[in-house]
């Protein structure tokens, strides 16, 4: 959905939805940067209507040509000069847009991690289930206590997934054990594990989709300020 000054008042703030929004600068398409951007933003918002939890989300564009739609992208908060493509999100009843974290690499399994943290919408990547990811994103950032109570409430879920999700449910289980037992650092220290076993060639692509559904299942325990990459691709 295409919005300017004049279709904008009319869809944000929503009662019914949470708007994302992509803002582009008109000047830079045609760059491949700003191209790609475009490309993988119109991907995830077609794949997430069609394919995803996603009937209280309104995917839309601003373009941004010369004083057309200015007043309109600073409303946002995109900055005067701008180049690359910005995203952001109105939470549902939201006047206030919350930007893309600006070091978090732009691709599906971001994307999904961000908008799910505003807004009611699933996507399913390699590695993730559905009950467990929503559990997961709020467990890095609780208390000790409510930690420990997310943890219950994981490990009965446990009993109710399918056989096939059986096994990376598992692996949320063990994230949030040993983020209970060593602190939030094992998140990094993690990650960091699985990147220099999955980027060395000693093991075989099957192992590296295994360790990467891991990589996957474990960004979703970031904080908003972690700079993470997930390798989806695998």
């Amino acid at each position: 959905l295409l919005l300017d000054s004049i279709t904008f008042p009319k869809v944000v703030p929503s009662s019914n939805y949470a708007v994302v929004v992509l803002v582009t600068n008109k000047a830079s398409i045609g760059d491949y940067g700003t191209d790609s951007i475009r490309e993988d933003y119109i991907y995830f918002a077609k794949e997430g209507e069609t394919n995803g939890k996603a009937d209280s989300i309104l995917f839309t564009q601003v373009i941004v040509n010369g004083a057309q739609n200015q007043k309109l992208s600073n409303q946002i908060g995109v900055p005067k000069g701008f180049q690359h493509p910005l995203l952001f999100i109105y939470p549902k009843n939201s006047k206030e847009a919350i930007p893309f974290p600006q070091y978090e690499k732009f691709n599906v399994a971001t994307l999904t991690k961000f908008v799910s943290k505003y807004a009611d919408f699933y996507y399913g990547i390699p590695g993730l289930v559905e009950p467990m990811t929503a559990i997961a994103n709020k467990f890095a950032r609780s208390d000790k206590e409510t930690q420990e109570k997310l943890y219950r409430e994981a490990d009965k879920i446990l009993t109710k997934v399918h056989d096939f999700e059986y096994k990376d449910s598992k692996y949320y289980i063990k994230v949030m054990k040993n983020i209970l037992s060593d602190g939030i650092g094992y998140i990094q220290n993690e990650l960091k594990r699985l990147d220099n076993i999955i980027e060395s060639d000693k093991i075989s692509d099957d192992k590296k989709r295994e360790l990467a559904r891991k990589r996957n299942i474990i960004n979703q325990f970031h904080y908003d300020d972690d700079i993470s990459t997930t390798h989806n691709e695998l």
